[in-house]
């Protein structure tokens, strides 16, 4: 991993930030394989700020955010017992629901250090 990138716990505050990654990478992403009138419906529905805002209120959710300097370069979502999927069962399920890497951050080791904190969790 690129030594100056660091892993930590989203806050509330990070609402606006988290909302313009999450749409840029999910555009980057799945762009080539939606139509334009979809893309634009699904990114104001599931990465709006209000959306992003009640996804950090939601205590089943956490998010690990991967940044250089004042710069957010990747995410990733956990969802708790309660909000996995039925099939999911034992004492404490987890669901990794999201992990995305900005493209020009590709290779430098960021998802894996996102996934490690997952897992650490």
């Amino acid at each position: 991993m690129t030594a100056s990138v660091a892993i930590r716990l989203a806050i509330r505050a990070d609402a606006i930030a988290l909302a313009d990654l999450s749409a840029k990478t999910f555009y980057d992403t799945f762009a080539g394989s939606t139509s334009a009138e979809d893309m634009t419906a699904y990114l104001a529905a599931a990465f709006s700020v209000a959306q992003l805002q009640a996804e950090l209120n939601d205590p089943c959710s956490t998010f690990w955010l991967a940044e250089a300097g004042d710069r957010l370069t990747g995410y990733a979502k956990l969802r708790q017992k309660g909000s996995v999927p039925d099939a999911i069962d034992g004492p404490s399920p987890l669901e990794l629901q999201r992990l995305y890497v900005r493209r020009d951050c590709l290779r430098q080791g960021i998802g894996s250090a996102l996934m490690q904190a997952c897992l650490d969790a």
